[in-house]
């Protein structure tokens, strides 16, 4: 008995369907023939619409693997400057999965979709690439006839064994862009699930990478200053410790034969209040400030910290 439908998605997908259908047809020796890559059926595989322009014969299987020696064309066959009739637009079409986001079966004819094909290597020598993909303005805008690379599938990886640097603006003063203009100056935007706009406060989503080298300097400033500034308020506290043990204990000289008085029995107690709440709150509690900041720059500002706020390997300029 086949066990073929382990190998596909759950019978209720109308192109699954159809693929179990064309599996029956072959029977089982139709099924062992795709097991270890074999050549076996293909499944259900909507038909591209192949372009004039593109190699002859085109470069594909029959299990929806393409690569197109094209003109720029995310669409229609009038779409991207191919279909403009521009010249200067040559691309290259890597793509896989034609219309397997939306099962698209035999029976359908299809352009490039950009949103519904499975995943795709595309390479343009003109494009306005971030409107072929719906992408966010993000702080550099959308690009607009520029030569472009894109990558798109359900999982991107990108694995440098001995590092991966990712890099804006030109290597020397002469260089421009496709265009012979001279190229802008744009940094690298990170932008997660399509994000660029405001958030519920009105708050940029998008916001600047820090530098950390400047932050730990900045924080480390930070901290000496609320550390000098404790050490002033220590001071304060021990010159006013020193006042109201005066002030406290003070006397009068009475008009009356220039006689002594005795200290007034209220001040006395306030002073001794105030001065055992000083002693005993206000020094302390400064002393465990300046060790819990002194604590802060030992695991989060010094490189031996055990959290320590930079990355041993990732970098921003």
């Amino acid at each position: 008995m086949s066990t073929q439908e382990k190998a596909v998605k759950p019978p209720n997908n109308p192109a699954i369907k159809e693929h179990n259908r064309q599996q029956t047809e072959c029977g089982d020796e139709g099924y062992k023939r795709n097991v270890f890559c074999g050549s076996g059926p293909a499944g259900p595989r909507p038909t591209y619409i192949e372009r004039d322009c593109e190699n002859k014969p085109p470069l594909k299987n029959n299990y929806g693997s393409y690569i197109c020696l094209t003109k720029d064309n995310m669409g229609s066959r009038k779409h991207g400057y191919g279909g403009k009739g521009d010249t200067n637009c040559a691309a290259i079409d890597l793509v896989v999965g034609r219309g397997a986001c939306k099962n698209v079966g035999n029976d359908k004819t299809v352009d490039p979709l950009p949103m519904d094909d499975a995943a795709r290597i595309y390479i343009s020598e003109k494009a306005d690439i971030d409107e072929y993909f719906k992408l966010p303005n993000g702080g550099i805008g959308n690009a607009k006839t520029r030569s472009a690379i894109l990558l798109k599938a359900d999982g991107v990886r990108v694995v440098g064994r001995e590092g991966i640097k990712l890099v804006t603006g030109v290597a020397t003063a002469e260089e421009r862009n496709s265009q012979t203009g001279e190229c802008a100056r744009h940094g690298i935007e990170l932008i997660s699930m399509y994000e660029d706009g405001l958030d519920k406060n009105g708050i940029p989503l998008l916001q600047p990478l820090v530098k950390g080298d400047n932050l730990v300097a900045a924080l480390n400033k930070i901290v000496a200053d609320i550390d000098s500034l404790g050490e002033m308020v220590g001071h304060f506290l021990s010159s006013q410790v020193e006042f109201n043990s005066t002030v406290a204990n003070h006397i009068h000289i009475s008009p009356y034969l220039a006689s002594v008085t005795i200290a007034t029995p209220m001040t006395t107690v306030a002073g001794i209040l105030q001065m055992k709440h000083q002693v005993g709150k206000s020094i302390p509690d400064l002393v465990k400030n300046k060790l819990m900041f002194k604590s802060v720059k030992t695991n989060y500002l010094s490189p031996s910290g055990t959290k320590y706020i930079l990355s041993p390997m990732n970098k921003t300029n």
